[in-house]
């Protein structure tokens, strides 16, 4: 009996760990999309002998990236409170229960089967895999 009270209790414990897991994996896309934006505005665009027209245009452009940048830390911080952490496999060796391999890469630089790019970090929830990360993995032919 005691032994069914304890199993029954670890089951509880788990559920309600994951009971967060849809509402998560449907957030996942934004801060992705945060970092995308980001990531158009190139750093040289900010700087005044880059030929963007005005400074009035570069300090918008400043202030619009500092606000995306700011909004995924935050996301970040809020996900990481309740379990979620981002993983970035990029080096690593491919792990199908870790990433979904999208594309080959031919890298002679890089080691055979290994993570060459991301198009997608991963998440976690309590360290099980919520969402693995997109990647394209390192295949050399051999000469």
């Amino acid at each position: 009996m005691e032994n069914l009270r304890a199993r029954t209790a670890r089951e509880v414990d788990v559920s309600k760990k994951f009971a967060i897991q849809g509402f998560v994996k449907a957030l996942l896309d934004v801060p992705d999309n945060l970092e995308r934006a980001a990531s158009v505005v190139p750093a040289e665009a900010l700087k005044e002998e880059s030929g963007v027209p005005t400074e009035k245009l570069r300090t918008l452009l400043s202030g619009l990236l500092e606000g995306v940048r700011a909004t995924e830390s935050i996301l970040h911080k809020v996900l990481k409170q309740h379990g979620v952490e981002r993983y970035d496999p990029t080096g690593q060796t491919f792990d199908p229960n870790l990433h979904n391999a999208l594309f080959d890469v031919p890298d002679s630089s890089k080691e055979n089967n290994t993570i060459g790019i991301v198009t997608k970090k991963g998440y976690k929830l309590n360290d099980r895999v919520i969402r693995p990360a997109e990647v394209g993995i390192v295949r050399n032919v051999p000469s």
